[in-house]
């Protein structure tokens, strides 16, 4: 067998092999020209909760200006909105031109995530061609509701808030959280809403009204299911002035000159205390009762019944309370002639008068006509009238006459002794002798024994007879006789 030696290579042949060698090394492949656009294969308007990564990975493909793939080109993947990011940042293509990459999206919900890819030459570094990646961030399941601003709640007790209460449902990002169901809710006193549950919006804002309750710091709550409720609170006006309350509803008093404060209360029409309202007193029946124009101080005046007003500055709010002054006795005196407190003396058919002295209340004010209730200890002896008369029964005997006011008494002793006729200076008979009070005797008159003339009377002036005009009997004449040695 012969052997040739191997033929050379003309230089054409040579210059087209290396040419050849040259394209196979070429990242590009074998004429395959350069990146001239890159297209968007899968991945893109993709929608995940926030700050979660996306079901499908990124993919484009470069090609060149024929439309063939380019195999080996580096390509880098940037996050340019949104706050996301990728896993690895860069890729190359394979044979068919394609990248792939994988998308954590941002924290911040909504069409606010981009992704461009980009692809710059290999030696100069400049950018060639790019893609942009869109995906929506949808938020995660409800972590907290709160108040949705910092606005400064108030109103009128019993009217609907101008502006409606308005709570935010949040993820743990922050993000609203639309169509969660929030229940409102105030505690007893403190008003109601309407509706009493709504939805979140898609920001995640929910609203109801508030009807404000009594006036003061009203609260109230927003709940979602399985968080911890929203706490709300509003400044309560009072309404304007409804009526007015007096405390106590009546007065009564039992000595002149006594004082107790009237308190009054003012209400609007919801019941609520209105506490910028001035109350003004005034009293119907000045000689009963007095009272302080501003602070109700009411004092007895005089017994009866009077009436005070309580009336609400600026408006025809008013209310009445009744004051009752009754004085109660704590002291008397039974008398006769003056401060004399007995023991007493009469005769057997000759009815002896007593009265009242002093009767004072507890702040020692003296009273008018009080009732009194006469009693004998001995009634067989001595039967007593009713304006203080006793007429004794019985020809001796001692009793006591005692007389009621109240739960007050006083008691004086009486002694009946038979009467005694003496001869009256000048001849004339018939006056009859009877005991006195300091025990001693006193002349009387035969009219004055049988009560048709009053004690110390006569009827007759001295020296004019026929005279029928009561007068007084001369101081001589009513001399009191030292007789105890009489019979």
């Amino acid at each position: 067998m012969t052997i040739h030696p191997p033929r050379r290579l003309s230089a054409a042949a040579a210059l087209f092999a290396a040419v050849v060698l040259a394209s196979c090394e070429s990242p590009t492949g074998g004429g395959v020209g350069a990146p001239a656009r890159m297209d968007v294969v899968a991945g893109d308007l993709q929608t995940a909760v926030a700050g979660a990564e996306l079901p499908e990975p990124l993919v484009v493909r470069v090609l060149d200006d024929r439309g063939r793939p380019v195999r080996g080109q580096i390509v880098n993947f940037v996050v340019t909105a949104g706050g996301g990011a990728v896993f690895a940042g860069s890729a190359s293509t394979n044979q068919d031109g394609e990248a792939r990459e994988r998308w954590t999206l941002g924290t911040v919900a909504g069409d606010t995530q981009r992704v461009e890819v980009r692809a710059v030459d290999a030696s100069t570094g400049a950018p060639q061609v790019f893609a942009v990646f869109r995906a929506l961030a949808t938020p995660g399941a409800p972590a907290s509701v709160a108040k949705a601003d910092d606005r400064f709640y108030q109103g009128t007790a019993g009217m609907q808030m101008a502006d409606s209460l308005a709570v935010k449902v949040v993820d743990r990002y922050g993000n609203g959280v639309p169509g969660v169901e929030v229940a409102w809710a105030a505690p007893p006193g403190h008003g109601s809403f309407s509706p009493a549950t709504s939805r979140t919006n898609a920001a995640g804002v929910a609203r109801s009204a508030w009807t404000l309750g009594a006036s003061g710091v009203g609260l109230a709550t927003a709940t979602v299911a399985g968080l911890a409720p929203a706490q709300l609170s509003a400044l309560v006006r009072a309404g304007g002035s409804a009526r007015v309350v007096i405390t106590p509803d009546s007065l009564s008093f039992t000595a002149l000159r006594q004082s107790q404060q009237l308190r009054a209360a003012v209400y609007d029409a919801f019941g609520n205390v209105v506490t910028q309202a001035r109350v003004r007193w005034t009293s119907l029946d000045t000689a009963v009762v007095q009272v302080h124009t501003f602070d109700g101080w009411a004092t007895a005046w005089g017994p009866g019944t009077g009436r005070v007003v309580a009336s609400v500055e600026g408006s025809e709010v008013r209310d009445t309370v009744t004051v009752r002054v009754r004085q109660v006795p704590v002291s008397l005196q039974i008398t006769r002639r003056g401060t004399y407190a007995g023991p007493y003396h009469t005769v057997p058919g000759d009815s002896i008068r007593l009265r009242l002295g002093e009767v004072r209340d507890a702040n020692g004010y003296l009273m008018a006509d009080p009732d009194v209730e006469w009693t004998s200890s001995n009634p067989a002896l001595a039967r007593p009238g009713p304006t203080g008369y006793f007429l004794p029964l019985q020809p001796t005997g001692t009793f006591w006459a005692t007389a009621v006011v109240g739960e007050v008494r006083d008691s004086v002793q009486v002694n009946v002794r038979p009467a005694r006729t003496a001869a009256q200076p000048g001849g004339r008979k018939g006056r009859h002798v009877r005991p006195a009070g300091d025990g001693g005797y006193l002349v009387q008159h035969p009219l004055e024994r049988l009560g048709q003339l009053p004690l110390g009377q006569h009827p007759h002036r001295c020296g004019e007879r026929g005279h029928r005009e009561p007068a007084r009997l001369p101081a001589a004449h009513r001399r009191r006789s030292v007789l105890q040695g009489l019979g």
